[in-house]
């Protein structure tokens, strides 16, 4: 898919004036956009953040922009990001406000140039950019969890899913 499309998709789903919706809202207008992960299951992300949701439980939630492109030779993250990153930003606050998330993070490859002004607070959610250990596996969604937690990029087994148990146990919503 290109970026371009991407960022079509992203504006269908949430429309000017998301900044009044409702997480219910927010949910179902993601739904209705069939928006999906790019990360080769193709899940869809309005269950992930219901999911998330209801696991969270008014306690605390956490969503990740997975950007980290495991293939460097297909750099759609990256592509996305230099082209429209306030888009992409503009979703995560979105996501963390359908799940109740005050802490959010966009995962990029060691390589990957970023910009100072990705990390930042908006609308009550701290956005903070980690780099990945490099590797195939560093995208997975499970491996970069271990790799917030300090620990080796490796995959988890599941059950549990992370939005479920994902960061430090809480529910994490992980979308690429």
């Amino acid at each position: 898919m290109r970026a371009n499309a991407v960022v079509r998709l992203l504006a269908a789903a949430v429309p000017q004036g998301a900044a009044t919706l409702s997480p219910d809202e927010i949910i179902e207008r993601v739904e209705r956009s069939g928006l999906r992960g790019r990360g080769g299951a193709g899940f869809p992300l309005a269950q992930k953040l219901r999911a998330a949701r209801a696991n969270a439980a008014g306690g605390d939630a956490f969503v990740i922009a997975n950007a980290y492109d495991a293939d460097p030779d297909s750099p759609l993250s990256r592509t996305l990001l230099e082209r429209n990153a306030e888009t992409v930003l503009a979703g995560v606050v979105l996501a963390a406000r359908a799940v109740g998330a005050r802490r959010a993070f966009l995962y990029l490859r060691p390589d990957a140039p970023a910009q100072e002004s990705w990390s930042s607070s908006r609308d009550g959610l701290s956005i903070e950019v980690v780099r990945g250990t490099g590797g195939f596996m560093g995208g997975e969604e499970t491996a970069l969890l271990a790799v917030l937690e300090s620990k080796r990029a490796m995959a988890r087994q599941r059950p549990p899913y992370p939005a479920a148990q994902g960061l430090g146990l809480r529910p994490t919503v992980v979308a690429s």
